[in-house]
């Protein structure tokens, strides 16, 4: 008797050991591959956190091999437009391949728990929602006016009825509470699963997903409302506990309701499956290993080939007089002087991420500050300045292909003429930028 009990004790630990095994593989030829592309942040620690909540096995019982289908998808997808979000799902399929195929079948959630910790998800919410939030700011210098407290709007600072000078900081005007809203309503979507064992089918996932995003726009317009009216510094514990009750007050609350409401009148219940074997740990790891070593493989392709293709001929060929010029290794061509330095990025397809230096310069250390459009020559263009430690900047940027010069991303994105360029022009005095994006502005580069 106890000879067979501990043999049973063995094979449970021989079984489960070989369950993590794959996982185990795909997870550190991820980190591997994707190793470069990930920052640390609030994502991944949101991401550890809700991780047990999404990650449940709906169908025991049951297999399928539709992640790997998904994931050779991406993998194509990634060789041909070499967009590495791709790869990145591409392995997070795979993950949940070898995990439905050991375990048992997973539901919707996984899925969008890889895209909510994706970088992409930073840059979309970065990128796209810019001009949203400068309108934001907008709209609560009229709330603020209305209910009395006279102040006036300027991009994303305000000036207060004493004259001072009082700026939202681009974090808080929108990209953090975004992260962290999408992300709690992904937990509180895999808790409610897990307490009633019912799945939210995906019609009512995409409509609490836009439901979330409608009240973190909203929850954002209030917090700089509140930050304002009781001009609280950022670093202050006011600043913090206003972000913290608006986030739970007008976007976690009314998701808790609105889940518990789609659960119970929308929510299958996940019927037990008769148990089938699963797939055996030697076709499984076959499988798996073919499409990991393809991820190898095209990923040294489109590196080799991003490192020796010329990817705009004409900014390239673009010289500047007086400018001494120089080609970074991501492809952005340098222009610089005594007093001024001038980044000009390579044109992209509309699908693609154009890093926008309202990114590239926090990523550089620097704090942008006074962000505002500005109107110089009839054109609207963007306007900050930068800071770190005791060093203060100006900088400003735009779209441009040579005819037109633009900051909006649609217009930009669904382009048919010649491509766009961003130029971004950064000086120590204020006056001389206006002056350089004046002759900028009205010169035809490409």
């Amino acid at each position: 008797m106890e000879i067979s009990l501990k043999n049973n004790i063995s094979k449970l630990g021989l079984s489960v050991s070989n369950k993590i095994i794959l996982p185990i593989l795909v997870f550190a030829i991820g980190v591997f591959l994707l190793k470069d592309y990930f920052m640390p942040g609030i994502q991944i620690a949101l991401g550890i956190m809700i991780a047990p909540f999404v990650f449940t096995i709906k169908k025991t019982g049951a297999y399928s091999h539709r992640y790997a289908i998904i994931s050779t998808v991406f993998l194509l997808a990634f060789y041909l437009l070499h967009i590495k979000i791709l790869l990145f799902l591409g392995v997070g399929c795979l993950l949940l391949y070898t995990i439905e195929i050991q375990w048992g079948k997973l539901g919707m959630l996984p899925f969008l728990f890889l895209i909510c910790i994706s970088p992409a998800l930073h840059y979309l919410v970065n990128s796209f929602t810019f001009p949203i939030r400068l309108q934001l700011s907008a709209y609560a210098a009229e709330i603020l006016n209305f209910v009395g407290l006279s102040v006036i709007n300027k991009g994303s600072y305000f000036i207060l009825p004493n004259g001072q000078n009082y700026s939202v900081d681009t974090a808080c005007i929108g990209l953090n509470m975004f992260n962290t809203g999408l992300s709690m309503t992904i937990l509180m979507l895999g808790f409610s699963e897990q307490q009633t064992k019912k799945s939210i089918n995906l019609p009512s996932l995409i409509i609490l997903g836009c439901a979330t995003i409608f009240l973190l726009i909203l929850t954002n317009l209030l917090r700089i409302v509140a930050l304002v009216f009781f001009h609280s510094e950022a670093g202050t514990a006011g600043h913090d506990m206003i972000g913290i009750l608006s986030l739970i007050i007008y976007t976690l609350t009314p998701m808790y309701f609105l889940i518990r409401f789609f659960n119970r009148k929308y929510g299958c219940t996940n019927q037990p499956l008769e148990y089938r074997k699963m797939v055996s740990l030697k076709k499984s790891l076959c499988i798996t290993s073919c499409i990991a070593l393809g991820m190898l493989i095209v990923n040294e392709n489109v590196k080799e080939y991003l490192r020796d293709t010329i990817k705009d001929k004409k900014l390239a060929a673009l010289e500047l007089n007086g400018y001494t010029k120089k080609l970074k290794d991501d492809g952005v061509f340098e222009y610089r002087n005594k007093s001024t330095l001038i980044y000009i990025k390579p044109a992209n397809k509309g699908f693609e991420s154009d890093h926008p230096p309202s990114q590239c310069w926090q990523g550089s250390g620097f704090k942008l500050n006074d962000i505002s459009e500005t109107t110089i020559e009839n054109f609207t263009i963007y306007t900050a300045t930068l800071k770190k430690d005791s060093v203060t900047q100006y900088t400003a940027w735009w779209y441009d292909n040579g005819t037109n010069k633009t900051i909006s991303q649609w217009e930009w994105r669904f382009a048919k003429e010649e491509p766009y360029r961003i130029v971004n022009i950064t000086t120590a005095d204020k006056i001389n930028l206006e002056y350089l994006c004046a002759e900028f502005l009205n010169k035809k580069l490409f």
